[in-house]
This record gives structure tokens, sequence and C-alpha cells, in this order.
């Protein structure tokens, strides 16, 4: 069976907008929660630390430890949100190995509600589902052939002389036919 591969866009980088933006804004939110958590813990230690007036000679622990406190701040500010916009683009890339083949599900389907009998689906190599997809090409090849065999049969019924027939039945037949073009 050969492999679908799709080249992304970035048109396309939200296969499923609703699934891939919740899950990406929950992620964000926790690491956001994280990062505050952080640096208010930093923040807490370091001022809690310096509750004291202590001299060393002529540098105060208490100026030493409020450079410190700020330079883990934002030190610590930039890292989380570095770490915001990797997670939300990595989020993104897995939630398309699990809306891709979802995608590709619903649009199959759409397909068969219209009846279309679609070609089978081809999911990318990392994708989610593959055995949904078996499932589903297995029953798209049942389609196929029912829909082959009801071919057939309209060609046979077809070919019968409808003259020689009683026009009650011949009129039945015809109704038949037309019924099974229909399939």
């Amino acid at each position: 069976m050969p492999q679908y591969q799709q080249k992304r866009q970035i048109k396309t980088l939200l296969i499923d907008p609703q699934m891939q933006k919740e899950y990406t804004l929950l992620l964000v939110v926790l690491i956001i929660v994280a990062a505050i958590v952080i640096s208010f813990i930093v923040n807490w230690t370091i001022r809690e630390s310096m509750t004291g007036a202590y001299r060393l000679g002529k540098v105060s622990p208490y100026e030493v430890m409020s450079t410190i406190n700020y330079l883990l701040t934002v030190r610590i500010t930039i890292t989380l949100l570095c770490t915001i916009f990797i997670a939300g683009f990595l989020s993104i890339k897995f939630l398309h190995r699990v809306g891709g083949p979802i995608y590709r599900f619903r649009i199959t389907l759409k397909q068969i509600a219209n009846g279309q009998i679609p070609n089978d689906i081809h999911l990318r190599r990392n994708d989610f589902y593959k055995d949904v997809a078996e499932e589903m090409n297995k029953v798209l090849a049942q389609l196929r052939n029912k829909h082959e065999n009801a071919n057939k049969l309209v060609a046979e019924l077809e070919r019968i002389p409808k003259s020689s027939l009683p026009p009650e039945v011949s009129q039945n037949l015809s109704q038949m036919i037309l019924e099974l073009k229909k399939i």
C-alpha cells in the first residue's frame, strides 16, 4: 500500500482548528501558570533570605540578592516564553498526527453520504489511527464490490428483451433497473 505524503503548508497548519487551538491553549496556559508560580517562588525565596540588614564591607547583600533576583526572573521568564513557543509548535505538529487522519475519515464519510465511493484512505507514516484506516478501506472495498455487482446485474437485466415479457413484468423490471442504478 503506497504511503500518503502531503507537504504541510502554513494554510494547512490547523487541520482541525477547534481541537488544535483548544489543546494548544490548554498547554500554553499551563506553562504560563508554571512560569508565574516559578517567578513568584524565586522572588519570594530571595526576598525571604534578605530579611536582615547585613553588610559585607562596602557591598550590601540586599543589593547583590536584588540583582540576582532580577537576573533570575528575566532569565526564567525568557526560558519559559521560549518553552511556550516550542511547546505550541510541537503540540500543533503532534495534533496533525491525530487531526489529519480524523479529517480524512470525515471527508471520506461525507463522500459516502453523497453517494460516492472514494478511493482508499492513505495516511502519512507517523499518523495515528492506521488500524481505523485499514478497517475503513475494507468497508470501501466491500462498497466498491457491491457497486460493481449491482452494475453487472443491471447490465444483465438490460439484456433481457422486454418485448418478450408481459407488460407488467416489463414495467417491474424497468423499475428494478432504475432502483439498481441508484445504488
